[in-house]
């Protein structure tokens, strides 16, 4: 599988570095490996976690983008 940034998450859900900078990206990925290491008591690599977050963005910018369409018509 291949790794995924932190410019890759922001780049799916179309924010920018000035909105999300990459410590607030990192933290929320080290917050998931955290509580999933505690939830599993197993260990959990990161990178994992950014490939799992790359694959609920598309879904998840399609719901922030129907809202948006919705509040403007």
């Amino acid at each position: 599988m291949a790794s995924v940034s932190a410019d890759d998450v922001r780049d799916v859900v179309n924010v920018s570095s000035a909105e999300v900078p990459d410590a607030k990206v990192l933290k929320m990925v080290k917050r998931a490996e955290v509580t999933l290491e505690l939830e599993t008591n197993k260990e959990i690599v990161y990178s994992i976690i950014f490939r799992l977050i790359n694959s609920l963005m598309e879904p998840i910018r399609i719901i922030l983008e129907g809202a948006r369409s919705t509040v403007h018509t």
